[in-house]
């Protein structure tokens, strides 16, 4: 697993790895600026056609039996069975991703499995279909994972969500990686531009915080993903919405 892995990193920063053990630490171009475009450059131009990316400083537990809305560490073969079967669900779906730890209690009464809904910092995609179907993460600077997830289910294809297992950070907007370039007027550009590309199923919304990401309050949106999924299905039928409005 670990041969597997590619860690990406901006160009001129390979060499701040090499005290460490990663095996394979690739450099994007020096035109490829932000998370939004390194995601987009990984679908262009990996070799392999399923492709899994991971946030750093990401963590994994796994589901206790007796009490599911709580969780224990994950170990080591665990979160490589979890990779294998993310591998596996692709034969299937487009992109695959695991429930996030924060509110993963609130899906503990849900099976191993569940369709449509947010996934982020953990995504698996089947690249070469989504590159044929136009879908693209560099339209927007950031909420691009939310971008991509609703390109997809608008266009019929439902996401895979892994439940017995969640993943998570220590910290939102940790020093390091986008929180370099990434501001709250970025933040309210994305937000915006989202609900502007996927009308009517995102709704712009003020949220304040003490501690994570910015205190204070943020521009943030609003998604009706099971509604976006709907549209697909409906438009793959041949039926606009509109006409059901």
């Amino acid at each position: 697993l670990v041969k597997r892995a590619i860690v990406c990193v901006p160009a001129g920063e390979g060499k701040l790895y090499e005290s460490f053990s990663y095996q394979n630490v690739l450099e994007t171009p020096e035109s490829v600026k932000g998370i939004a475009a390194t995601r987009q450059w990984a679908m262009e131009h990996f070799l392999d056609d399923k492709l899994l990316m991971l946030d750093d400083d990401l963590r994994f537990d796994f589901r206790r039996l007796d009490e599911p809305g709580k969780f224990l560490v994950a170990t080591e073969r665990q979160v490589e069975s979890l990779f294998t079967d993310i591998e596996v669900q692709l034969d299937k779906y487009l992109h695959v991703s695991v429930v996030t730890r924060e509110g993963g209690n609130r899906t503990a009464d849900r099976s191993s499995y569940y369709e449509i809904g947010r996934s982020l910092r953990a995504l698996g995609y089947r690249r070469r279909e989504i590159n044929a179907l136009g879908c693209r993460f560099d339209r927007l600077p950031l909420m691009e994972d939310m971008d991509m997830t609703l390109q997809l289910l608008r266009k019929g294809h439902p996401n895979r969500i892994i439940n017995y297992m969640v993943q998570g950070q220590g910290q939102s907007n940790a020093p390091g990686g986008c929180s370099q370039y990434r501001d709250q007027a970025m933040q309210a550009l994305s937000a915006k531009g989202l609900a502007e590309l996927h009308r009517p199923h995102v709704r712009l919304t003020e949220v304040t915080t003490k501690g994570a990401w910015w205190a204070g309050t943020r521009t943030d949106v609003e998604v009706q993903w099971q509604q976006a999924y709907k549209e697909g299905q409906l438009r793959a039928q041949g039926i606009e919405q509109k006409e059901l409005l």
